[in-house]
C-alpha cells in the first residue's frame, strides 16, 4: 500500500512566492495550473530582462561618455525592448499573483486534510 507524501505548506509557499512562481503549485499536485504558472513566470522573467538591459545601457552611456544623452532619441531607438520588458513584467506579475492565490487555496486544502 502506498502512502501519499504530505505537502509541507511552508516549502510550497516559499517556492511559489520567493523562488519560482508556479513550481510550488506544481509540487503541491496541481500539475496543469502549476505548469502554466511556471511557464508564464519564466517567460515573463526572460522578457523583463529586456527592460533591465535598456536601463543598463542607458546608465552605462552616462558613465562612459562626457556628452549628455538625448533621452528621447534613446528611448525611441529602444522602444521595442522597453515594450517587451514591460509586457514581461506584467506577465511575471500576473503569474506571481496567480501563484499567491494558488498558495492560499492550497493552504485551505491542507487545513481541511489535517482536520480529517
Amino acid at each position: 500500500m502506498s502512502q501519499k507524501n504530505t505537502v509541507n505548506f511552508w516549502s510550497i509557499a516559499g517556492i511559489n512566492l520567493l523562488a519560482w512562481p508556479g513550481l510550488g503549485t506544481f509540487l503541491a499536485g496541481r500539475k496543469l495550473s502549476g505548469f502554466i504558472q511556471a511557464t508564464m513566470s519564466m517567460v515573463g522573467a526572460i522578457l523583463t530582462i529586456c527592460l533591465f538591459l535598456v536601463l543598463f545601457k542607458f546608465a552605462s552611456h552616462e558613465i562612459g561618455s562626457q556628452e549628455p544623452i538625448d533621452s528621447n532619441l534613446f528611448f525611441e531607438q529602444n522602444s521595442s525592448l522597453i515594450f517587451y520588458g514591460i509586457i514581461g513584467l506584467g506577465i511575471f506579475s500576473f503569474a506571481w499573483f496567480w501563484a499567491a492565490i494558488s498558495t492560499y487555496f492550497i493552504s485551505i486544502q491542507l487545513r481541511k486534510n489535517l482536520k480529517k
